[in-house]
């Protein structure tokens, strides 16, 4: 709620009402796996970013042709990068969930929003890994 005394002088207000976006990854995983190696955290976000589009294509468009196998496969095959890059576990559970709807050809009107949720955090990620990979890109640079 705004104050009176806001309404009545709006420049004063302190209160933002901009969307603020929170980040969806968290790259502490990776800087442990990798020991805080710049080269190799580059090559484990360019990975994803290069892997990431094309399952989420293959998931979608599994559904959409109905071929459950192809299906599995492509949600199979992002569950691990969720941790890699830190993106919530709930995440992970979302895809093994869309991996056993699909094998077992069953709740598949579920299928569609669990892609839908994946495919918008996926992309989320994307834009917050490319930024990430461009600092990493200075820094190499400066060495």
């Amino acid at each position: 709620m705004v104050s009176k005394s806001a309404l009545e002088n709006p420049g004063t207000t302190a209160v933002d009402f901009e969307y603020v976006q929170l980040k969806c990854t968290n790259l502490t995983y990776l800087k442990a796996r990798t020991k805080s190696n710049l080269g190799l955290m580059q090559e484990m976000i360019s990975l994803y970013l290069e892997q990431t589009p094309p399952l989420l294509l293959a998931m979608k468009q599994g559904l959409a042709d109905e071929d459950w196998d192809s299906l599995a496969a492509a949600a199979h095959k992002m569950i691990p990068s969720f941790s890699i890059v830190g993106i919530n576990q709930e995440f992970e559970t979302m895809a093994k969930k869309i991996q056993e709807y699909a094998r077992n050809q069953q709740e598949t009107d579920k299928i569609q929003n669990l892609i839908l949720q994946i495919e918008n955090v996926c992309t989320q990620a994307c834009t917050e890994l490319e930024s990430e990979l461009n600092k990493y890109n200075l820094l190499l640079d400066e060495r």
